[in-house]
Formats: structure tokens, C-alpha cells, sequence
């Protein structure tokens, strides 16, 4: 009959299973968090309880649309890590296929709650608070959207004009703007630019001036705006809103002709640009009285046009004056001003004879008629130049 001898294992075997088991321990957990975004399942072999693996696998499955499977391996994740806001998420991805919004809700709040910047989370809840007429909490959850997703901003911005089309949710929307959220200038800026809906948008912007003054952008994009549609009036008063009360009843034209102003919101006032190769601006005259618009090239060829201002003359006779000084103007033409129609800029109205070379300072005229059809004019600054 056979006997079964047992063999002492010595402190050293004893050490070397320990480390054994240790390395194995140490080669397994960390092959599965290796492996848990890259390849879950192979993940999942080496360490059934990976939390990162289950999760990515549970997406999968909801990707697949294998829900049972993916509401088990979610539930798993949640088990091995309950602080992970994405298995939340994947549960409410599943009632909302069921069709069951209040339980998808209650999943993507503590998916919110857990992962506070999953964009997809907030662009949910916030679509789903418009749905509920929960404005409040729809704004709050697009500001933070903006901040945690710049790039989705072009979306983000249309729900948010939506809101303005409802006069009791605009209420909600301008109450945030007036707060001064870091996105309200890019979102008007945008609104100006792309809304279909002229009514909706004066609306909006009247809204905020009741609140108080347009930032200097907001006014130039929605005065462009109306520019852009030909609507003088409504451009014309946006404009004169833009300005200090002191500074509405200004009948000048053009507007801050003596440049003793810094020029508020163009077109109305003086729309000053730069370009490669020259300079202009407004400085202090050097004589020590008022100021001049001073306009420098940089001694290479430029194709300037780049300081002009809208006027809003009726049909009639009028007489451009003004003063200027040349030094050492090199051009085979000259620098002149020049009036156009809005509608045919290139077919000028009338131009002064252009100026080069070195001058005194020198007064000037020019003369010229508005017909009836030219509802707005071009007064600009521009090189005499078929080329550059």
C-alpha cells in the first residue's frame, strides 16, 4: 500500500511563492489597466473586475445596441468603481431608448454629479430642461457647456436663440446675458451674423439695451448686421443707442469730422483699419492744437482704402472741406477722398483731386451731388491707384 510523504517547504520556497504570487498579482492588474481602453475584453481575462475595461465594454455594447448586455456590464462597472459618471450615462442612454425619460434623467444626474464635465451629459440635461420649460436650470447647464466645450459653441448658440423666440423664455436668456458670461459677446456676436429672424433679433438686443449698455463689439455686430440688409433706420438707431446720451444729438456729418473724438461704433463714426504697409490713426497734432488723422506708408506698395465712414445724405447738393499736409508722399497718383453710393461702390459719386509729394497744410473742397436712389454713401480715404 502506497504512502503520501510530505515535503516541508523551507523559508526560502516559502519567500519565493510569496513573490511568485506578488509578481503575478502585479502583472495581471497592471496587463488589465494596460489593456482596459485598448482592448477591454482581453482586459477583462486577465482582471474580471477592471472598472475602466467594464465600462468601455458596457459602451460597446450600447453602441452595438445590445442594452441587456450593456445595463449589465454598466452595472458591473459601477460595482467595481461607483465614483465613474460614464456607467451612469450608458444606463440612461438605455431608458432613453426604452423610452422612459424620467428614469434617463435620474441616470444622467448622478452621471452630472460624477462626471461634471461629460458635455454629452450636459447638452442632455439642458435639452431636456427646454423640453420641461426648466429655462433656469437650461441656462446654467449651457454656460457651464461653453465653458467645458468652446468648440461646441456654434451649436450651443442656436439652442440658445431658440430660447429668444418665446417672449417668456427670452426673459430667462437675457437675465443671463445681463449677468455678463464670458460667452454673451461671441453669442450676440454670432446671433447678429447668422440669425434668419431680423424681428427676433431686434428684439433680443433692445431686451439687453433696457438692461443696459451693448459692449462696443455687440453694437458694431449689430449694426453691421443692418447694414449688411440695407435697413438704414434700424442701423442708425442701433448706432446712436451704442452712444453716450451726451453724444446722440450730434447732426454733424461727417461724424467726428475734426477727429477730436475716439471713434465710437462704425460705420457711423470714423471705421479706421490697418493693413500690411501702412498706418493710420488719430494723434495729437504736432503744433500742440486738436488732432489729425494720420495716415503713414511703410515705403512698399499697398492698395489703402482703409479709413472710411456711412453717411445717410438725402438727395441734394453738398461741399466736402477739410485741411491736410503731406510729407513726402511717394505715389504715382496720390491719396484722395472719395464718395460712393452704398449699392455701387465702385462707381464713385465724386473723388478730390488726389494729393502727393510734400505740402503745407492746404484747405480743400470737393463738391458733389446725391441723387435720389443713393439712400446711403461711402466717404473714404484711398490711394489713386489701379495697382497697389
Amino acid at each position: 500500500m502506497g504512502r503520501l510523504t510530505a515535503f516541508p517547504i523551507g523559508r526560502r520556497g516559502l519567500w519565493a511563492l510569496l513573490v511568485g504570487v506578488v509578481a503575478w498579482r502585479a502583472i495581471t492588474v497592471g496587463g488589465a489597466a494596460y489593456w482596459a481602453s485598448i482592448e477591454p475584453e482581453l482586459s477583462l481575462r486577465l482582471r474580471a473586475d477592471e472598472p475602466v475595461a467594464l465600462r468601455e465594454v458596457a459602451k460597446q455594447r450600447l453602441n452595438e445596441g445590445r442594452d441587456a448586455q450593456a445595463v449589465g456590464f454598466a452595472r458591473r462597472a459601477l460595482s467595481a468603481d461607483p465614483l465613474d459618471g460614464e456607467p451612469y450615462r450608458v444606463l440612461a442612454e438605455v431608458e432613453v431608448r426604452r423610452g422612459d425619460h424620467a428614469a434617463a434623467r435620474r441616470w444622467m444626474e448622478l452621471a452630472l454629479q460624477h462626471s461634471p464635465e461629460d458635455t454629452r451629459v450636459r447638452a442632455w440635461l439642458a435639452e431636456d430642461a427646454v423640453q420641461r420649460r426648466d429655462i433656469r436650470r437650461a441656462l446654467a447647464l449651457y454656460d457651464r457647456y461653453l465653458q467645458v466645450a468652446p468648440e461646441e459653441a456654434d451649436t450651443t448658440f442656436a439652442a440658445l436663440l431658440s430660447l429668444a423666440s418665446d417672449v417668456s423664455d427670452r426673459v430667462f436668456l437675457v437675465d443671463a446675458l445681463a449677468g455678463d458670461p464670458p460667452w454673451r459677446t461671441p453669442f450676440l456676436t454670432w446671433a447678429a451674423r447668422t440669425s434668419k429672424d431680423p424681428a427676433l433679433l431686434a428684439a433680443l438686443f433692445e431686451a439687453l439695451r433696457e438692461r443696459g449698455q451693448l459692449h462696443r463689439d455687440e453694437s458694431i455686430a449689430e449694426v453691421n448686421r443692418w447694414v449688411r440688409e440695407r435697413r438704414w433706420a434700424e442701423a442708425r438707431a442701433a448706432w446712436q443707442d451704442a452712444l453716450p446720451v451726451a453724444e446722440r444729438d450730434n447732426s454733424r456729418v461727417p461724424v467726428n469730422g475734426d477727429f477730436e473724438a475716439t471713434p465710437s461704433v462704425p460705420p457711423f463714426d470714423w471705421d479706421i483699419t490697418q493693413t500690411d504697409g501702412a498706418e493710420a490713426s488719430i494723434r495729437a497734432l504736432p503744433e500742440g492744437v486738436g488732432h489729425a488723422l494720420v495716415v503713414q506708408f511703410l515705403g512698399r506698395r499697398t492698395a489703402f482704402h482703409h479709413v472710411r465712414q456711412l453717411l445717410l445724405l438725402k438727395p441734394a447738393r453738398y461741399v466736402l472741406s477739410w485741411r491736410y499736409r503731406v510729407d513726402h508722399l511717394v505715389t504715382p497718383r496720390g491719396l484722395r477722398w472719395v464718395v460712393t453710393c452704398s449699392d455701387a461702390v465702385d462707381q464713385p459719386v465724386a473723388g478730390s483731386m488726389p494729393v502727393r509729394g510734400e505740402t503745407l497744410w492746404t484747405q480743400a473742397t470737393l463738391a458733389f451731388e446725391v441723387l435720389p436712389g443713393c439712400d446711403a454713401q461711402w466717404l473714404s480715404l484711398e490711394l489713386d491707384a489701379r495697382i497697389p
